[in-house]
């Protein structure tokens, strides 16, 4: 098969998590297929963009793009023509179709879904392809879920998640569009394919939905926890742009409450650093520690006593949770971040503690600072949790079974 993976950014090693499963199919397919890969982004990142050779890509192509203008965007997606999301235009329209028409591609692997508008080049030349959006989010759903935090107060104040709130009936019809064009979708939890099926009730042609989690990082599964001695606090959040805001959320409400009690407990904060104003304002509280981006995976576990991922985030596997339990680190994790999980057998209070709001976060965290037994008895139950599930083969499998099983469908109706 010859295989065409679209993205915005080299993933060889990938610098993000949502980068993490578009390596890992490129590793796996590339071992037994033609795996091209075409990167879409603007001038100042095509600059910046360093790539190592690889042995799993054939072909590798880069075009630059630009953002649409906003105004037209908006004025598209209340006709229901396309969602404002689809925000860039391709500049070297000549050179788009000749990788479409030139190489005969027998599938096409698109993420992130903002990226999905060039499928119309592949529909205009009807090339007969396999049509894969990977990794996806629900926009509809997580407009409705960001402007619904930011109504409630629980992070800072932020007017464009307010403002999408309006937006969410024309984002649903515009996605709903947008989706029909696709053969298969890649999700990686349940809760998500639930959520998916809303948008396609009552279509007559639906696309196969496969759920394939990330795996494990096998690294962290024989690290030895060490963490009982201590009373370190591991929050992992990058800081930049809107993904700072629980980061802070949690630093002003929640850190101080922890530091009362345990005065020599210490919260390190690993991601993405900050702006320096940013940094010095949040190292002003006592104990906080940015520690910034660690190339080093397996330091950002050593010493931590526990880990804590108090996000509103319910959609994807969050690679910061397989990681933590993979090192056996005890978690505490937000009722969000337990759908996203719950359905692959982790158990509430034995694999982790979920808990349901700000003062069930404070007193949990100041119990478990306290209890050395405790600690030892989660980060066993969560490291064996882990050595079960999630496996990169599997899920890998998953997907390229889902993509053989589309082609030959497709093969016997023509």
């Amino acid at each position: 098969m010859n295989i065409l993976i679209v993205t915005d950014q080299y993933p060889i090693p990938p610098k993000d998590g949502r980068y993490i499963p578009i390596f890992e199919l490129i590793k796996f397919l590339g071992k037994k297929y033609n795996v091209d890969l075409l990167i879409l982004l603007n001038d100042k990142e095509k600059k910046e963009l360093c790539h190592n050779k690889t042995e799993f890509l054939k072909n590798l192509y880069i075009i630059s793009t630009q953002h649409k203008n906003k105004f037209l965007s908006f004025i598209k997606e209340l006709l229901i023509i396309e969602p404002m999301f689809l925000n860039l235009r391709i500049n070297n329209i000549g050179k788009m179709i000749n990788i479409i028409t030139k190489n005969n591609y027998d599938v096409v692997w698109i993420s992130p879904i903002y990226l999905s508008g060039i499928i119309k080049y592949f529909k205009l030349f009807k090339i007969d392809a396999v049509y894969c959006l990977g990794l996806n989010d629900s926009i509809y759903y997580s407009y409705f879920k960001q402007g619904l935090i930011t109504l409630i107060g629980k992070t800072r104040f932020n007017l464009n998640h307010f403002i999408r709130l309006f937006r969410i009936p024309f984002v649903f019809l515009n996605e709903r569009k947008l989706l029909k064009h696709f053969d298969l979708i890649h999700l990686q939890t349940f809760v998500e394919k639930k959520r998916e099926m809303k948008l396609f009730c009552c279509m007559n042609q639906k696309p196969t939905i496969v759920v394939a989690p990330n795996g494990k990082n096998e690294k962290l599964v024989d690290l030895s926890y060490k963490g009982y001695n201590y009373k370190k606090v591991l929050l992992m959040n990058h800081l930049d742009k809107n993904k700072k805001n629980e980061c802070v959320y949690f630093i002003e409400n929640i850190w101080p409450y922890i530091k009362r009690k345990h005065k020599d407990s210490e919260l390190h904060v690993i991601g993405l650093p900050p702006p320096a104003k940013l940094k010095n304002y949040l190292e002003s509280f006592e104990g906080v520690k940015i520690r910034g981006f660690l190339e080093n995976i397996e330091e950002c576990y050593s010493g931590m006593t526990l880990s804590v991922i108090y996000t509103h985030q319910d959609y994807g596997i969050i690679n910061r949770l397989l990681d933590s339990m993979s090192a056996g680190l005890p978690v505490v994790i937000s009722s969000s971040v337990f759908k996203t999980i719950r359905d692959f057998g982790f158990i509430e209070d034995v694999h982790g503690i979920v808990v349901k709001n700000d003062n069930h976060l404070v007193n949990t965290i100041n119990t478990l600072l306290s209890e050395k037994s405790r600690l030892i008895e989660l980060s066993r139950n969560s490291r064996n949790f882990m050595k079960n599930n999630f496996n990169w083969l599997d899920s890998l499998r998953e997907i390229e079974n889902a993509i053989i099983n589309i082609k030959n469908k497709k093969h016997e109706i023509y």
